[in-house]
């Protein structure tokens, strides 16, 4: 080999070290960002929830680093490697910008799971009630993002790396991710949409589509899933769910996603699903302001959004045919849970007939508009203020001290039942 030959490949060889080295230290520098004290709140199962994830991705770091290296040494160690790189290095340098992207997002992640717990606090009592009704009790956190969403932690924090570089193996968790939009994450009706995303996650631990598909022979995708989705809500949390879907919907029409059923087919689903439960009855004005805005999505729609919307019609319809409704009720009985309107008529009744203190749906709203908290159950709080059309004008730190003053009388209920 020559000397200008070797003096090259040298060059080569500082190039692509100096970049690994620049990967290097930004995950070095990205583990000591995490590696801070105990992180404590009222709420031990939030203190729980945030140190678990933080702790899976301060281990899932270290498999990246290690990737990284043999990466990195692969390149350095053979000539083939080097020449490629000297004709197109822009593969390295894509794989240190991923990382150095990657790391401000994940120090950005973390970081709000500290600072936002505050303003979050309705929405983690109201995920951790749900998903402990149905038997799951997986570490979940809220993340601020521009919409509402949910995954589970792998994908959320390191689904980039499946398309560059060497692929990096994690450990299985079962870690979810509910993100939030900051705008809309102090409205009430904001709850009800976190509350959705958590019917996501009892979707994925469950099987709840997957087995509905299995059982029946339906062969449908994420807009069918996306359905399901809302019939588990509209069943768990009633009217006040379709009323916070509408208003949800009012902030974003025309846009449509890929993975959604279109907003005017999700929305008669809705009110198909309300008047044949019979629950919700009485509120004519919103069932008109319903039924007016449901016209108004389907002025609004191209072309493409009405024949997407045809076809989902389609879809739906055989969803309701193979029984979608029927099955989404004996999942709920085969643990243990209430739909809306049994839960109104039995669980309800005997838990305002057996308090010391009388309480009903009357003296919850008289309690609110007097700005003092109710330690009542979300759902009917939340459904009490959409009867009376107080939800919208509701204080959310309300709601939250509500939730608040709910949580510790009834986890206080469970440790003297567990004695």
């Amino acid at each position: 080999m020559s000397s200008a030959t070797s003096q090259e490949y040298k060059e080569i060889t500082d190039e692509i070290n100096a970049n690994f080295s620049v990967v290097d230290s930004t995950i070095c520098a990205l583990k000591s960002e995490l590696s801070k004290g105990e992180f404590n709140t009222s709420y031990v199962f939030i203190s729980q929830n945030v140190k678990h994830v933080v702790s899976y991705i301060q281990r899932a770091l270290e498999n990246i680093l290690s990737k990284a290296k043999n990466f990195g040494n692969i390149w350095v160690s053979s000539p083939l490697q080097m020449f490629a790189y000297r004709g197109n290095p822009i593969v390295i340098y894509e794989y240190r910008d991923t990382i150095r992207e990657f790391s401000e997002s994940v120090r950005a992640i973390v970081s709000n799971l500290y600072t936002n717990v505050g303003k979050t606090l309705a929405a983690y009592i109201l995920v951790y009630e749900t998903l402990e009704k149905f038997g799951f009790k997986p570490p979940f956190v809220l993340v601020e993002s521009s919409e509402f969403s949910s995954q589970n932690l792998i994908d959320f924090v390191f689904d980039e790396f499946e398309t560059i570089g060497p692929r990096v193996e994690y450990e299985p968790s079962k870690s979810q991710v509910i993100t939030y939009s900051g705008i809309d994450v102090s409205e009430t009706l904001s709850l009800l949409i976190v509350g959705h995303e958590s019917f996501h996650i009892i979707d994925r631990l469950g099987g709840v589509f997957d087995g509905f598909c299995r059982a029946t022979g339906f062969n449908g995708g994420k807009r069918c899933r996306e359905a399901l989705v809302d019939v588990m809500s509209t069943l768990y949390f009633g009217p006040v769910y379709a009323y916070a879907m509408q208003r949800h919907f009012e902030k974003r029409y025309p846009l449509s996603g890929e993975s959604h059923m279109e907003m005017n087919i999700r929305l008669l689903a809705l009110d198909y699903l309300i008047s044949v439960l019979g629950i919700g009855k009485g509120n004519e004005a919103q069932a008109q302001r319903l039924t007016s805005f449901i016209k108004l999505l389907e002025k609004r729609m191209d072309k493409d959004a009405l024949e997407n919307a045809r076809n989902d019609r389609k879809q739906l319809d055989m969803m309701l045919d193979k029984g979608i409704i029927g099955y989404v009720k004996n999942y709920f009985k085969g643990n243990g849970i209430s739909t809306y309107e049994e839960f109104v008529k039995v669980v309800e009744k005997r838990e305002f007939d057996s308090d010391h203190e009388k309480i009903d749906r009357e003296r919850i709203r008289f309690m609110l508009r007097k700005e003092i908290p109710a330690a009542v159950r979300p759902t009917t709080l939340l459904n009490a203020l959409y009867g009376s059309g107080d939800i919208d004008m509701i204080d959310s730190r309300l709601i939250t001290a509500s939730f608040k003053k709910w949580y510790v009388k009834r986890y206080y209920e469970k440790s003297l039942e567990k004695k």
